[in-house]
């Protein structure tokens, strides 16, 4: 009840619009429910609320700012991450090994290499391997900022994937949730697909452009997961 107007409005846009496409709005400026916020309505099932959503996560996403849209086309980024980082836990666990938390966000969320696809997980899982052996320690780390800010944008989206109940993570590892060995093998196996919502179709050099990414944007996150999730 005491918070800032600022900080409901962030709720409401960012998180419920932006994060969780709870909303959309239609070009006649209409505010319209998702089809995932209804079924979440219907069906209360919150972990598969998050499924839908991470099975859609991908960089870059009309989630972006466009500086921050512009600034990941000009590295030609493209990756589903969530897909990318099951398959290395999948990985991962019938080698018989755990993935940390500081992994993930080094040798994944922090690799150019692996965001413009162009390394598959079983040779991050192999780079990580060989390392550890070697003693070697690599964490995320921006010059003068804390170890918290340095990590949070990892952190919050594992997040997504524990609420999606996908994961666990016990004692800073990554452990699968073997009770949802099916969904985890459907989105993993979208690691090395293209992007279902093709950014870089749009050629984003006038307001008009960006405006109409964006709409078409909303619209498809807005809808349930292609590719047989929902079933």
């Amino acid at each position: 009840p005491e918070a800032l107007e600022k900080t409901l409005n962030n709720h409401r846009t960012e998180i419920a619009g932006k994060l969780f496409g709870m909303y959309f709005i239609d070009n006649d400026g209409v505010v319209l429910s998702s089809e995932r916020t209804k079924i979440l309505i219907s069906s209360n099932d919150q972990p598969a609320f998050f499924k839908y959503i991470c099975f859609k996560f991908q960089f870059p996403s009309g989630m972006d700012s466009f500086q921050t849209l512009e600034e990941k086309m000009s590295k030609g980024i493209k990756i589903r991450q969530f897909s990318y980082i099951l398959q290395l836990l999948l990985e991962a666990s019938i080698a018989g090994k755990s993935i940390t938390k500081n992994e993930i966000g080094y040798y994944v969320l922090n690799s150019l290499d692996v965001l413009q696809g162009q390394v598959p997980p079983a040779l991050v899982l192999e780079r990580i391997l060989l390392d550890r052996e070697a003693g070697v320690i690599n964490t995320v780390h921006y010059e003068g900022k804390a170890s918290s800010y340095s990590v949070q944008h990892i952190n919050e989206q594992l997040v997504l994937l524990e609420l999606a109940n996908l994961i666990r993570i016990i004692s800073g590892s990554l452990i699968l949730n073997i009770k949802e060995t099916v969904a985890i093998k459907h989105i993993a196996s979208f690691w090395d697909k293209p992007l279902a919502f093709d950014i870089y179709k749009y050629s984003l050099t006038t307001a008009e452009e960006r405006n109409k990414m964006y709409r078409d944007w909303n619209v498809y996150y807005s809808k349930l997961s292609e590719g047989g999730l929902e079933k």
